[in-house]
């Protein structure tokens, strides 16, 4: 996955792999800014509890509001 391009973000390299995923750095190519895009388990992505439990997820952490925690766009 590394070197290709997902809408307008291009992935540069893999973070780390949770439960729910993999998590990859990109460059937003429209804002030329570095972000994190974390990307759902195959097997997850067609059953509605994997969906479900990685929006409440994002949702969550969404909502924070802190110096130290990046801003999470869903």
């Amino acid at each position: 996955m590394i070197g290709t391009r997902v809408s307008h973000y291009e992935i540069l390299d893999r973070l780390g792999t949770g439960g729910m995923g993999d998590v990859y750095r990109a460059l937003d190519i429209r804002l030329g800014r570095t972000v994190a895009l974390k990307f759902l388990k195959t097997d997850l992505v067609h059953l509605q509890r994997g969906r479900r439990r990685f929006e409440f997820v994002a949702v969550g952490g969404a909502i924070l509001n802190h110096p130290t925690i990046t801003n999470i766009n869903i």
